[in-house]
């Protein structure tokens, strides 16, 4: 039995030099086109990386501008009881409080439209890096960072 099983181990083994041999050219034309094709996939993939090192691009900012953008728009109309109030608080006197109420209503709307206005340029304008570092047009870069402080220049 166990030569039986040896002399088929055989054959096979007989069989399958022969099929190596005669698919030989191809075989080989096979792995050295495949060999060329990896190579070039891992090359190609080797010098992509390196340019995008070298770029300065960073998602990070990109994103944040855009978020910065997305929450200005929304925000902007507390620009004007923001303002109203700076101007209220920025008054000593009673009857001074009803037009400065008036004053900083009108400047609010002023500042609304700018903060608008940069929020839609930064959502615009997100994936290009003006101003450099993707800095915000208004300081300061949300209408909530700062409500008792100074208004946006």
């Amino acid at each position: 039995m166990v030569i039986v099983i040896k002399k088929e181990v055989n054959k096979v083994i007989c069989y399958v030099k022969i099929y190596i041999y005669k698919k030989g050219a191809k075989m080989k034309r096979f792995f050295t086109t495949f060999a060329l094709i990896s190579l070039t996939i891992l090359a190609t993939e080797a010098c992509a990386t390196e340019f995008r090192t070298s770029i300065d691009f960073n998602h990070r900012d990109m994103l944040m501008k855009a978020k910065r953008g997305g929450i200005n728009i929304i925000t902007s109309p507390l620009e004007i009881p923001k303002q109203a109030k700076n101007e209220i608080e920025s008054t000593e006197e009673k009857p001074g409080k009803i037009i400065a109420l008036f004053g900083g209503t009108v400047k609010g709307l002023v500042f609304a439209v700018g903060r608008l206005g940069s929020g839609v340029y930064d959502v615009l304008t997100f994936n290009i890096n003006t101003p450099k570092g993707y800095e915000p047009l208004v300081k300061p870069d949300y209408v909530c960072e700062k409500l008792s402080g100074e208004a946006s220049e």
